[in-house]
C-alpha cells in the first residue's frame, strides 16, 4: 500500500506533466504543396518519372540561343488533418534537392544545380504563401520539401513532392541499320558521361533517319555515325561533367534540335563530303557547322 508521502509525490508529478508537458494535444497540421493557384488543387507528382511530369522548362543563361529564365509558382499552406481546412498564419520553409542521375546525367555530386525558391520561407498569412521556383539550366527531377510550424509553434507534418524540369516531347533515336550511335568518348578532350545522348524532337529524329538512308544508298556499305544530340529531357549538356557549359561546346544541345555527325577520314572520306552537304539539306537540316578540328559536323534544325 502506498504511503501518504508517495501519493503526494505521484499527484505532484501528474500535475507537472499536465501543466508543462509539450505533448498537450493539439490539432495535427499537415503541409500542402500545389502548383499555381491553390484553387487549382493541382498536387505535384510524386515521384515524377515520365514526360507528363515535366512542369517547367530549364532556364537558359549561358547561351544566346533560347535564352530566358523559366519559372513556375508553387503554393505552400498547412491544413487541419481532421477537417481538411486550410489554417492561416503557418510559418513554412521550402527546401530543394536534385534527384541524383536524373535527366540523363550519369554523374552526380553536391554541386548539381537544383533551382531556387524565392522566398524560401515565410508566413502563409490568410492561408497560402505563393513562392516562385526558378528552374536551373540542368534538366532532371527536383524534390521539394515543406516544413514549418503552425501559429502556435506546433510542428507541421512535412509535405514532399517531386516534379520535372525539362523539354517536353523529346524522343530517342533508336538503333538503325543505316547508321551507328556513338558517344562523346573519343572526342579530343571530352570526358562526358551521358549515355542517353541520342534524343531529339520527332522532326530531328525523322531527318536523321532519312539522311542515313540517303547516304547508305549513295555510298553502299558506308554508315554515318551519330554522336551527341540532346539528353533525355534536354537542358544543359555538360560535356565537362561540371554542371556548366564547357569550352568544348554543346551550348545549344539542349532543345532536341541539334545533332553531331562524326566526320573523319575513316567515317566520311573527303570525296563523299560534297554530296553529304547536299543530303543534309535535303533531309531537313538548314544549318551545318563543320567542326573539323573536333571531328564532327554539327547539324541544326
Amino acid at each position: 500500500m502506498a504511503t501518504k508521502r508517495q501519493l503526494i509525490v505521484a499527484v505532484g508529478i501528474a500535475l507537472a506533466v499536465h501543466i508543462f508537458s509539450p505533448g498537450v494535444p493539439h490539432a495535427e497540421m499537415i503541409g500542402v504543396l500545389t502548383l499555381g493557384s491553390p484553387a487549382d488543387e493541382m498536387a505535384l507528382a510524386a515521384p515524377a518519372a515520365s514526360d507528363s511530369d515535366i512542369v517547367v522548362a530549364p532556364s537558359v543563361t549561358s547561351s544566346t540561343v533560347g535564352a530566358g529564365i523559366k519559372t513556375i509558382p508553387i503554393s505552400a499552406a498547412c491544413r487541419d488533418a481532421q477537417t481538411g481546412a486550410i489554417v492561416p498564419n503557418c510559418n513554412v520553409q521550402l527546401s530543394l534537392r536534385a534527384i541524383p542521375f536524373s535527366g540523363g546525367h550519369d554523374h552526380d555530386d553536391t554541386n548539381r544545380p537544383r533551382g531556387v525558391v524565392t522566398p524560401a520561407a515565410g508566413n502563409t498569412g490568410a492561408g497560402v504563401l505563393t513562392v516562385t521556383y526558378t528552374a536551373p539550366e540542368v534538366s532532371g527531377l527536383i524534390e521539394v520539401t515543406l516544413t514549418g510550424t503552425d501559429a502556435n509553434g506546433n510542428p507541421i507534418t512535412p509535405a514532399q513532392a517531386t516534379f520535372g524540369v525539362g523539354i517536353k516531347g523529346l524522343v530517342t533515336l533508336p538503333p538503325g541499320t543505316d547508321y551507328v550511335l556513338i558517344g562523346s568518348f573519343g572526342e579530343p578532350g571530352v570526358a562526358s558521361r551521358h549515355v542517353g545522348n541520342h534524343v531529339g524532337t520527332p522532326s530531328v529524329i525523322a531527318s536523321l533517319r532519312i539522311l542515313a538512308t540517303l547516304y547508305s544508298i549513295l555510298f553502299p556499305g558506308q554508315l554515318l555515325q551519330y554522336n551527341d544530340m540532346s539528353l533525355v529531357w534536354g537542358g544543359l549538356f555538360d560535356v565537362g561533367n561540371a554542371w556548366s557549359p564547357s569550352p568544348l561546346g554543346h551550348f545549344t544541345h539542349r532543345f532536341g534540335t541539334d545533332a553531331d555527325v562524326r566526320v573523319t577520314d575513316q567515317t566520311v572520306p573527303v570525296q563523299n563530303r560534297t554530296l553529304l552537304r547536299l543530303l543534309i539539306r535535303l533531309a531537313g537540316f538548314p544549318g551545318v557547322v563543320e567542326e573539323t578540328a573536333r571531328r564532327h559536323w554539327h547539324l541544326i534544325q
